[in-house]
């Protein structure tokens, strides 16, 4: 932060330093101008400090309009200067800025910083460092940088945030009672062709050989007894006799 003429003149370095004597004390307001970095100083000496390889140790600083006021500052219009340096204090507002998705600090932006509690002091001091928590909301232009990859949207383009539309309420469905679903006809098997044979024509059946009357002489009832041999034995037996017979009976001429 540079003073400006008017602060040269009127002799004014600026802002009030925030102070934060009590755990509890919070700091909140608005960013009234871009941050500043300066090199930082011993307390009660005021000479400049540098890092063991020579660097300058730098802070920036911020300043915000608050609601602060302090009846010891005259003319006091509740700005006050934020000396952000050490580790606690830097990591705390580090956090916020990039919890809030923003690149940084911006004019606009509203901070706001708490004093919680005390460290563990480091070996050969009496007090621990601070501890602090702090919020930050980006300004409206720069509330697009997360979103956009590091790009500011123009206000054209900003997405408007969603709105969660209740669903409308669907009335329950009435019990629907089960219908019985005909099973669908099967049709009936197509007919199986039988193989039909072919017809054997009929062959004429002989009739049986009329049974062979007994010879003259013969008795019926041993000749229905006899075999086919026998009856021919019987028959050639008698052949002669019956021829004889008929030369006997032969009338003469």
């Amino acid at each position: 932060m540079t003073n400006d003429a008017n602060s040269i003149l009127m002799g004014s370095a600026g802002a009030p330093s925030a102070k934060f004597p009590v755990v509890g004390t919070m700091l909140h307001g608005t960013v009234v101008e871009e941050p500043t970095t300066q090199q930082q100083t011993n307390f009660r000496t005021k000479a400049k400090e540098f890092w063991p390889d020579g660097q300058p140790k730098m802070q920036v600083l911020v300043v915000l309009q608050t609601s602060e006021r302090d009846p010891e500052v005259q003319d006091d219009d509740g700005k006050r200067t934020l000396f952000i340096k050490g580790k606690e204090l830097t990591n705390a507002i580090r956090d916020a800025v990039r919890t809030a998705g923003a690149k940084g600090i911006h004019r606009g932006g509203t901070l706001t910083v708490q004093y919680v509690g005390d460290g563990q002091p480091a070996p050969g001091l009496d007090d621990g460092p601070k501890l602090y928590a702090a919020r930050y909301e980006p300004p409206s232009q720069f509330a697009g940088v997360a979103a956009s990859g590091g790009f500011i949207q123009p206000p054209s383009q900003q997405a408007a945030p969603q709105q969660f539309v209740q669903p409308a309420a669907v009335p329950p469905a009435s019990p629907v009672p089960p219908q019985f679903v005909q099973p669908a006809a099967v049709p009936a098997p197509a007919p199986v062709q039988q193989y039909a044979a072919p017809a054997v024509p009929q062959q004429p059946v002989a009739a049986a050989p009329a049974a062979q009357p007994a010879p003259p002489g013969v008795d019926p009832a041993m000749w229905a007894s006899l075999n086919e041999q026998q009856r021919a034995a019987v028959l050639a037996l008698s052949a002669p006799i019956a021829g004889a017979a008929s030369q006997q009976t032969q009338p003469p001429y």
